[in-house]
């Protein structure tokens, strides 16, 4: 049986080797902590600023900036563990890493995506290689398809980085098999889920499963441990100080890889469900590798591996059951104090400086409410504070605009149980911005909303040392929430309904619109382009960024919505030439209804034509 403290010294040689803080949940998060969202974040302070030999001051910008901490109206810190307290773990870019010591794999998995960087593991001449073993060219292949099949090459090299790792520290022929088959099981799991999922999407729990499918990988992986097993050669896999050799077990899980993944060609096969597509002979396997090969095994092994699982881990997850709920209790916990505070009425008679920053500390605790129930996804402060600041500047409360807000960050989200949670929180917060509709110092404040990393919190500390200098301007490395999603155009769209900034620029002066003109020329996209420009996206000012390509996709696209509001045009005219004569009889006295012909306009007016006829006959009569 392989140990935690084993384990633990494993990750903390990793982390040196790295400059990679690694922290299990289940100690940075529980009733010991004496603070009131339990998060021991103190530690991961320190630890980062020793680890990375930054001041403390540098540490707490770049967990901010990089979405792992959230300011609390109470000025402590709401920690984003959001995978590891379901069981997983997450590697933030390789600044730390957060993993559930429910599965010991896990913390192997996200420490190995910091040793890739380390070492530049899969580099350019070996990715060329996996695409001229199967008759393509790198240098012509989309760099879309490149950077998704570099992400599935780095999961693989992760997964296998952790189940070789367990393997070395195997106590015995027993535990040997144990964790052998907990190996399989985990790449048999995973490309029967990636057959199951219509789309691929990396990052997306729900969509991301051909990432890690690794059942060919894992055969081989054990395979040649079993051998160094019986060799007795683990030792050279180990340091004098009893630990694993980071660069040893790394350069050993990317001959693995190399050797047994699938090539560009078939994973590409995989993503788009094709069983027929054009293998070609590679490497030191004869043909192609198939997905389809993998399925089958994959059903005979999760048959036969079944019962197994099940008594094995039964115990297991009932020991992780009961600390998840503990954890829920605390978080629930959080979430109704929170609740509490944005709640707590405003005495009307303080200045308004003081109504100000009690304000913003309250809009702080409903969306540190929303973060916690909504599970802290990356940029929800953003999106919801986006929201915010489109009803504040529009003065817009109503509950018809609310539940269609509601409705955007529950799609945003994929979180529908929790529609009436969001509409409670979100009126409580539209009361606050309502209070503050005449507020002078709440309206400076609101204006700093759309730059995600700086909180306005951090801009109340300013503002109390020294008033007269509070200014906030993107750092240089600052591309917004819009920016980022634009990959995702499903995503891009609920930003921009949300109310972002379709004229957002990032620290090297290019707007959202720049962004959108480098991307690959699908209908999606261009979908994204007109949107942007039907929002009003500073045209004239792309222009001076354009190269030939983005130019004649810029032109294009002005091309397709000038088309489309002339339809439009046409389409309105032709209906109030239909409808002129009728509109002319029934509204007789202008005066008495307050219309006329030329302001029915809209197009929810037209469609609704006859029954505004109907009902204004009414009126008349």
């Amino acid at each position: 049986m392989v140990k935690l403290a084993d384990v633990k010294r494993d990750l903390e040689k990793f982390s040196n080797f790295t400059k990679t803080p690694m922290f299990n949940y289940n100690d940075i998060h529980s009733e010991n902590v004496k603070n009131s969202s339990h998060y021991d974040y103190e530690k991961i302070i320190s630890d980062v600023c020793r680890i990375k030999n930054i001041s403390r001051r540098d540490a707490i910008k770049n967990l901010i900036y990089k979405q792992i901490f959230r300011y609390l109206p109470n000025g402590e810190f709401m920690v984003n563990t959001q995978m590891a307290q379901l069981g997983g773990g997450t590697n933030f870019k390789n600044f730390v890493a957060f993993y559930n010591d429910y599965s010991l794999s896990t913390p192997y998995h996200e420490t190995a995506h910091s040793v890739q960087k380390t070492l530049n593991v899969f580099d350019n001449n070996k990715k060329k290689k996996l695409y001229h073993d199967v008759g393509l060219d790198f240098d012509k292949e989309p760099d879309s398809l490149k950077k998704d099949y570099g992400l599935y090459l780095n999961e693989m090299h992760a997964e296998c980085f952790a189940y070789f790792s367990l393997l070395l520290r195997s106590e015995s022929d027993f535990d040997f098999a144990n964790i052998a088959f907990y190996a399989l099981n985990t790449g048999a799991t995973h490309v029967l889920k990636g057959f199951v999922e219509s789309k691929t999407i990396y990052g997306n729990s729900k969509y991301n499963s051909k990432y890690y499918a690794s059942l060919n990988i894992m055969k081989s992986l054990v395979k040649q441990a079993w051998k160094i097993r019986k060799r007795k050669e683990q030792n050279k896999f180990f340091d004098n100080d009893g630990c694993l050799n980071p660069a040893k077990v790394s350069d050993f899980a990317e001959n693995v890889v190399l050797e047994n993944c699938y090539s560009p060609k078939a994973f590409e096969a995989f993503k788009k469900h094709n069983f027929n597509f054009n293998k070609t002979k590679r490497g030191k396997i004869p043909i192609d590798h198939s997905y389809l090969i993998d399925l089958g095994k994959s059903f005979a092994f999760r048959f036969a591996f079944y019962m197994y699982k099940y008594i094995k881990s039964r115990k297991k997850k009932k020991d992780f059951s009961k600390k998840l709920s503990k954890h829920n209790e605390l978080k629930h916990q959080n979430i109704d104090e929170l609740v509490k505070l944005l709640e707590y009425p405003i005495n009307p008679s303080l200045p308004d400086n003081l109504k100000a920053c009690q304000s913003i500390k309250q809009l702080h605790a409903g969306v540190a409410a929303l973060d916690e129930a909504l599970g802290l996804k990356r940029y929800t402060e953003e999106f919801i504070r986006t929201i915010l600041a489109k009803h504040y500047s529009k003065g817009n409360f109503s509950d018809k605009n609310r539940r269609k807000d509601v409705n955007i960050i529950d799609k945003m989200f994929n979180n529908s149980k929790k529609k009436n949670f969001i509409n409670d929180i979100l009126k409580s917060m539209d009361n606050v911005l309502k209070q503050n509709q005449n507020n002078s110092e709440f309206k400076k404040l609101m204006s700093y909303y759309k730059y995600c990393f700086l909180e306005q919190i951090d801009i109340l500390k300013q503002i109390k040392n020294c008033p007269d200098k509070v200014g906030y301007a993107p750092d240089r490395y600052y591309i917004s929430p819009l920016m980022y999603s634009l990959t995702n155009p499903e995503k891009a769209k609920l930003w921009i309904k949300a109310g972002a900034d379709v004229n957002q620029k990032d620290g090297n002066d290019f707007s959202v619109l720049d962004y959108a003109l480098t991307l690959e020329n699908t209908p999606q996209n261009q979908e994204i382009i007109d949107l942007l420009i039907e929002k009003g996206a500073d045209v004239d000012f792309a222009m001076n960024h354009v190269d030939d390509n983005s130019g004649k996709k810029l032109q294009a696209a002005i091309t397709r919505v000038k088309n489309k509001a002339e339809q439009k045009n046409n389409r309105f005219a032709l209906a109030r030439k239909r409808f002129a004569k009728t509109i002319d009889k029934t509204f007789s006295t202008e005066k008495a209804l307050g219309i006329s012909v030329e302001e029915v306009k809209i197009p929810k007016q037209i469609k609704n034509m006859e029954l505004l006829i109907a009902k204004n006959i009414q009126k008349i009569k």
